[in-house]
């Protein structure tokens, strides 16, 4: 089994864990021998084998290095490097994979500028800036997470053949792992400048534009492009009805009790909106094809002297079939008056676009949608942010 490093690793500590192995061993000491059992000449011998046998500190070195995940001391150094410029264990772990065999280095057109890095459940991921541009970089740590990252390829490639510029991602096998990485796309979300009347009109009919673009590809091409096989519609708006992967109402109920008990203007809202969640009718005219996670800072932006324009979007790790009023809630997910302007122009551009067509934006499934989500948060929550969600489930926005 492998050993965990400490969670404030550094070269000093490990030198004298070598070297106490080291003396455990002069002393005959049973506790050094699972350690030197990584070396293949111990790996099934007994203590007293291992006790009579000549033993360098290198010999312990190396088996200290297995005994934590590397295959040499000088792989578990630079870990050790690369944890002491910021980066999380898995993070570090994942980029000394990406060294190995020149493939990062191939990627990004040679040595790293600057690296960043953090944890996404199921996924390392790396920022990281070289000769040839900024990469984002997700190594899969789960099998489910490597065909998410072969479905989000198809994707990528599906929507930019579309016209909407998302990110092209390349498919990378390092060390034996799966990683998923692309060039980062350049502009500012949505939302980082104030935009006047007209550049938000314009903006928010870009936006609008390329969400019908989306929602016109036809269930069956959808499934080819998802690896899926074709759905019949009715039973595809079932399984993909609005809260269908994250509103559980009973659930709520009984982790939200408390708070329901102790608040009559909550419970009413909770009320209205499980009943309305319940009878929610799932019709195939609400499934489309979606970006399935499409908050505000996706969008991406860029000033030209023409005006701004929308240069691309982020995130689509949830892209897929999904109900109409989940792609919205995101969009609407606000708690307080910033946002609601864009909210509101682009739900006014997209149902404009959409005039006299199925898919148009209803303000009443919307706001119980949004309701029910903002009730998914605080379940999921506890102390302070639970509070904050529970009262954003109790803020009326704008054409409620």
């Amino acid at each position: 089994m492998t050993s965990v490093l400490p969670s404030r690793p550094n070269l000093e500590y490990l030198k004298k864990q070598a070297k106490d192995i080291l003396a455990a061993h002069h002393a005959h000491l049973a506790t050094c021998c699972p350690v030197l059992r990584h070396l293949h000449r111990f790996k099934a011998s007994t203590d007293q084998e291992i006790f009579a046998a000549t033993v360098q500190l290198a010999d312990v070195q190396f088996a200290l290095a297995m005994d934590y995940g590397f295959t040499t001391w000088e792989g578990l150094v630079g870990h050790l490097q690369n944890r002491g410029s910021g980066l999380s264990e898995d993070s570090a772990r994942a980029l000394a994979r990406l060294r190995k065999g020149g493939v990062l280095a191939k990627l990004i057109g040679g040595e790293p500028k600057s690296i960043s890095g953090g944890d996404g459940g199921a996924f390392a991921i790396l920022e990281i800036e070289g000769p040839d541009g900024r990469f984002v970089i997700h190594e899969a740590q789960v099998a489910e997470e490597v065909d998410r990252l072969n479905r989000q390829k198809r994707v990528g490639e599906f929507l930019n053949a579309l016209g909407v510029h998302a990110v092209r991602l390349t498919i990378l096998d390092a060390d034996g792992r799966a990683f998923g990485a692309y060039r980062k796309l350049e502009g500012r979300p949505l939302g980082s400048d104030k935009l006047s009347s007209d550049e938000l009109k314009s903006v928010a009919s870009q936006v609008g534009s390329l969400l019908v673009r989306l929602h016109e590809v036809p269930l069956a091409h959808a499934c080819r492009v998802l690896g899926l096989p074709d759905l019949e519609a009715t039973a595809a708006a079932q399984r993909y009805r609005l809260g269908h992967d994250w509103f559980n109402a009973d659930a709520f109920e009984r982790g939200l009790a408390t708070e329901l008990a102790e608040d009559r203007e909550l419970n009413a809202i909770w009320e209205e909106t499980r009943q309305v969640m319940a009878a929610y009718a799932s019709y195939p005219r609400d499934l489309v094809f979606g970006h399935g996670d499409l908050l505000l800072d996706r969008v991406l932006l860029a000033k030209t002297p023409e005006g701004y324009r929308v240069t691309g979007v982020n995130g689509l790790w949830n892209a897929g079939l999904v109900n109409l009023y989940d792609e919205f809630l995101r969009i609407a997910l606000h708690d307080n008056e910033e946002g609601e302007e864009e909210e509101w122009a682009i739900l006014q551009a997209y149902n404009l676009l959409r005039r006299g067509q199925p898919w148009t934006v209803q303000m009443g499934p919307l706001k119980h949608a949004v309701r029910a989500f903002w009730f998914y948060l605080a379940h999921e929550q506890a102390g302070e942010d639970r509070k904050k969600r529970l009262a954003s489930a109790k803020y009326k926005q704008r054409g409620w």
